[in-house]
């Protein structure tokens, strides 16, 4: 319930991200649930383009990026938590390219108590964005999907839309570089 009351104490601002996350969100679900097979994930890696490196980032990217993360992770989260990490994280790197912020998903995965799962996360400036370091360290980053043949690439995209073991922190992890 408190949580909720902090969403209506937000100001004009973070109800217009909220309702931008939202969108974002909608949009990254449709993409995902329109896409066949794999296709959808070929096709995000291949139309990827390099992430900038953020060293030329001003406060304010930093700023909009912390924002966008929090907006995101809220709008995932309420009325019930109903975004998966993927949705999540397609959502946030679309918006944040919007503004010519460019960043990378990527995936990861893990074998724990004899299930499989998989994670994705955004990551800015080789820095994680949407996600603790902690959490992310516990999971095998992919480089590519083309090393683990075809039926891999079946087994990871069933994880990552299915995946119960995902979270999103709080924005405090978006920050700036010292």
């Amino acid at each position: 319930m408190l949580k909720l009351i902090s969403i209506f104490r937000s100001g004009p601002g973070d109800w217009i991200r909220l309702v931008q996350a939202y969108l974002w969100l909608f949009r990254a679900k449709r993409l995902m649930k329109r896409a066949r097979g794999n296709q959808w994930l070929i096709n995000e890696r291949q139309s990827q383009t390099a992430p900038g490196t953020g060293s030329d980032a001003t406060d304010e990217d930093w700023n909009r990026i912390k924002k966008r993360v929090a907006a995101v992770s809220r709008a995932s989260r309420y009325p019930v938590s109903w975004a998966f990490c993927l949705q999540r994280s397609f959502a946030l790197r679309e918006w944040l390219a919007k503004d010519g912020i460019l960043t990378e998903v990527k995936y990861g995965v893990r074998k724990r108590d004899g299930s499989f799962d998989a994670h994705a996360w955004v990551v800015y400036d080789e820095k994680i964005i949407n996600d603790s370091v902690m959490h992310i360290s516990t999971f095998a980053v992919l480089k590519t999907l083309d090393d683990y043949g075809q039926g891999s690439t079946e087994e990871v995209r069933d994880a990552l839309l299915t995946s119960k073991s995902v979270g999103v922190t709080d924005s405090e992890n978006a920050t700036r570089p010292a």
